[in-house]
């Protein structure tokens, strides 16, 4: 059948099972345009703010359809914002494109998503806003699925009590990829395992994919992209992410089992990849893998070209370091694989001798300034990365689709911030104190930041501290960075005005207006119409 063209509005359903805003039950057809506001709904299982469940036929497609400001809530299994579930598999598929999803709140128990608890096929996806509870397979967009593609999740709050927990998806069939994904400005949180920044447990490929700005926590097997992880992983990074667990925490991937991997059985490769962010767990931590069982197959063909710039804070250093955690010895024969310098370990940089890399796999700040680096010694190609935000002193960005264009860009690391102990820096840092009063001070991350008129100054529990040149403030739990410098003329520079300033995040956008000292409004994001 066909259906389209539906506005659903202020709808208030209590049942059972099979519990949809507009159909409990359905075989799968052409649905297209439908908007649904404020439905709530508290049932037990297959619930979904439009369908409770749906059953596949060939050819089918879920397309146009957006829900905002609604709770869905199912005391059992199968809930999702759109579809509680399908029964849809490799021969027949529904697809569901262009869905928008903000301001929802959806819980369950097992299989639950912003979208669907289950679900086959998904493409153009944007979530925004989002609250999702749940116990066992439990994601951002679906609790388990097969393929996706361009996937925006912004601001999700995401909470589960059992395992397999992913910011897209709890976990993933061994058929199909995903690809043109991100997630960024949200709290992945778990108390059980197998947690990930973009899926709990993933057994298909995943590349050109990006996790940042977020919170990843869980007991075991976490990672800034996957929990636990069985198939190809390329062109992803993370970034200022916050990972945390006990053992097996990885800044790509948490565990990796990969006992009885050969040329023809388990084949995978996690390649073209980086990482600069903070972990911290008891034991087996990696900037690559937590944790594996054995020795590595073929690391020169499966495990190459990848960069870690990491911070880790850990109960045993015997069992940490910047590439495979649990196995140290094997950071030897990971091929083009490189670490910034002055990472730490525990608050103290890394020791270049007990970390098997080879004192030429350390890059500084000059290298990470050049193409070079990244072409020659990484084997990244210019085909999948653009270099141009090298020119800002940013990491290099993926190629931009049309879902990845929100790429901000990510500060390269400034050595004189990450060299532990460096007293030149520490008397230059306190001469600037002695002739710059504080602004303001806020509280992010368990850190102390102190705004000053040219610069910030970032002061962790421990009392190490580093500055940023910018302006740091902080607002709704979110930070924002404003250069301390916003323009300038043939005779000085234009500076922000203290305490003159917006900042603010509407409809997807963000904003940051300034007053610079020249008496002219500043727009550093997204203008503002002035009347």
């Amino acid at each position: 059948m066909t259906i389209e063209n539906i506005n659903l509005n202020n709808i208030e359903i209590v049942g059972k099972s099979y519990i949809g805003g507009l159909i409990g039950r359905t075989i799968a057809g052409n649905f297209t345009n439908i908007v649904a506001e404020e439905i709530n709904i508290n049932s037990e299982s297959y619930v979904g703010g439009i369908f409770g469940y749906m059953i596949s036929q060939e050819n089918s497609e879920i397309k146009d359809v957006t829900i905002n400001n609604s709770e869905i809530v199912g005391t059992s299994n199968r809930v999702g914002g759109i579809v509680g579930t399908t029964d849809s598999g490799t021969e027949k598929i529904i697809w569901f494109s262009n869905i928008n999803m903000e301001d929802n709140t959806i819980s369950g128990k097992e299989y639950v998503g912003g979208i669907s608890g289950y679900l086959s096929y998904c493409r153009h996806i944007i979530s925004k806003n989002n609250n999702i509870n749940g116990t066992n397979y439990v994601g951002g967009i679906a609790g388990q699925a097969f393929t996706a593609y361009d996937l925006e999740v912004t601001n999700l709050n995401l909470q589960s009590t059992g395992n397999y927990t992913g910011g897209l998806f709890g976990s993933t069939y061994d058929v199909g990829k995903v690809n043109n994904a991100y997630v960024n400005d949200s709290k992945i949180i778990s108390t059980g395992d197998y947690v990930g920044g973009i899926n709990g447990r993933n057994d298909r490929e995943l590349a050109d994919v990006y996790v940042e700005n977020s919170e990843i926590t869980g007991r075991n097997n976490v990672g800034g992209i996957a929990g636990i992880n069985n198939l190809n992983i390329t062109r992803v990074y993370v970034y200022n992410c916050k990972i945390v667990g006990t053992s097996n925490i990885g800044g790509i991937i948490g565990y990796f089992p990969n006992t009885g991997v050969t040329s023809t059985n388990n084949n995978t490769n996690i390649s073209y990849n980086y990482v600069s962010t903070s972990i911290s767990g008891s034991n087996n931590i990696g900037g690559l893998f937590g944790k594996i069982d054995v020795e590595l197959y073929n690391t020169d063909s499966y495990f190459k070209g990848n960069y870690f710039e990491i911070y880790i804070t850990t109960e045993d250093e015997s069992t940490s370091s910047p590439g495979v955690g649990s196995r140290k010895i094997e950071n030897s024969n990971l091929l083009n694989t490189y670490i910034y310098k002055y990472g730490t370990i525990n608050g103290k940089n890394i020791d270049i001798n007990s970390n098997y890399f080879t004192e030429d796999k350390y890059l500084v700040e000059e290298d990470l300034k050049n193409t070079t680096t990244y072409t020659s010694k990484l084997l990244w190609s210019t085909r999948y990365w653009n270099f141009d935000s090298l020119q800002n002193n940013k990491y290099p960005l993926l190629s931009n689709t049309s879902y990845l264009l929100n790429q901000t860009g990510i500060d390269l690391p400034k050595d004189e911030e990450h060299i532990i102990g460096n007293e030149a820096d520490t008397n230059s840092l306190e001469n600037e104190m002695l002739t710059e009063e504080v602004e303001q001070t806020f509280e992010y991350d368990n850190k102390e930041i102190m705004t000053y008129s040219t610069y910030s100054v970032i002061t962790a529990m421990d009392g190490t501290q580093v500055t940023r040149n910018a302006k740091l403030y902080v607002k709704d739990n979110t930070l924002y960075a404003i250069p301390s410098v916003v323009s300038t003329n043939e005779e000085s520079e234009i500076v922000p005005v203290a305490d003159n300033l917006i900042l603010d995040r509407y409809n997807g956008k963000e904003y940051e207006t300034v007053l610079g000292s020249d008496g002219k409004i500043y727009d550093l994001k997204e203008p503002i119409e002035y009347p």
